[in-house]
């Protein structure tokens, strides 16, 4: 209402979720300005387990409604992915294939820019580097991987550093110190956006996983659209789906599973590039598909269509 009164007016709601609470607050908005709602998924609604947790039916029943009414409201329906297209078609029939518009995660070229012009925190080890949370994900698999790595080729470990970026929880701190590796993980914790990006840029390999689950082909964390601007390659624990088929194309990928021996196989095989200074190189022409300006452009289009633009 503060900023109804103070810019005199708007001509369009814009709700991202989750949280899910931004979409009806968006649909609240929406009921009392009599403007124009766009509702744009980052992950599904009531179709991720892994994020939304239902005790009873009646739980899940209640999610249904809520975003049936919002979707039934909403005057253009974004979503990060196919699968998620596909998931709320399915279960909400009223809604046509083209009313919903895909719009992937992406990164914005000016902070890799930014960056760049900087002092990076570099090392003379090779790094390989995670970036984000494991609130949904299990990365036993992973420290495993570390320590049986480091203990078939004790020798490297003053040649390669593993980074972690994020806030890490006391269980898994405790399983790093039970597997005796945390002297060769860099712990950074919560750092601001730009820092993240310094570490991405000094950071010669990125380890990106996705935990197994119901719908976990429709999983696609918004990280992904910056470690594809990072350019670096990429270790991948993920399941078919979407964020796989995306980066499929991306050249400087290595997907896995989430198998301790595989891993720690991998990890050496970079390591024999990084030394050869043969890692490999990313798509660029895939990579600028996913720059936020172009993104960016297709949003705006979608707000155009439901504002009179003289």
């Amino acid at each position: 209402m503060e900023i109804w009164k103070k810019y005199n007016g708007f001509n369009v709601i814009f709700a991202t979720a989750p949280p899910y609470t931004d979409f009806l607050i968006g649909q609240d908005v929406k009921k009392k300005y009599k403007v124009p709602l766009v509702i744009d998924y980052r992950d599904a609604w009531v179709d991720s387990p892994v994020l939304n947790f239902y005790p009873t039916p009646f739980h899940k029943m209640s999610n249904m409604r809520l975003e049936k009414s919002v979707l039934k409201d909403a005057n253009r329906i974004i979503t990060t992915n196919r699968r998620v297209k596909e998931l709320i078609i399915s279960r909400y029939g009223n809604i046509d294939y083209n009313d919903v518009k895909i719009i992937p995660h992406g990164f914005d070229q000016e902070d890799f820019e930014k960056v760049k012009a900087t002092e990076l925190p570099v090392t003379n080890k090779m790094r390989i580097t995670y970036s984000g949370s494991f609130y949904t994900r299990n990365p036993k698999f992973y420290w495993e991987a570390i320590h049986k790595f480091f203990i078939k080729y004790p020798e490297l470990k003053n040649e390669v550093e593993f980074c972690f970026i994020g806030i890490i929880s006391k269980d898994n701190l405790a399983l790093i110190k039970s597997y005796g590796i945390e002297d060769s993980i860099n712990i950074l914790g919560y750092v601001e956006h730009l820092e993240c990006i310094k570490f991405l840029m000094a950071s010669d390999v990125l380890f990106f996983m996705i935990s197994r689950g119901e719908n976990d082909d429709a999983a696609m964390p918004g990280k992904v659209g910056e470690y594809i601007g990072s350019r670096k390659s990429i270790i991948a624990c993920i399941p078919e789906g979407v964020t796989k088929k995306m980066l499929e194309k991306y050249n400087a990928i290595k997907f896995v599973d989430e198998n301790p021996e595989e891993l720690m196989n991998t990890f050496y095989d970079y390591y024999r590039l990084f030394k050869s200074n043969a890692l490999p190189v990313a798509n660029e022409d895939v990579a600028e598909q996913f720059d936020r300006k172009t993104l960016t452009y297709e949003l705006a289009k979608e707000f155009n269509l439901l504002v009179d633009i003289e």
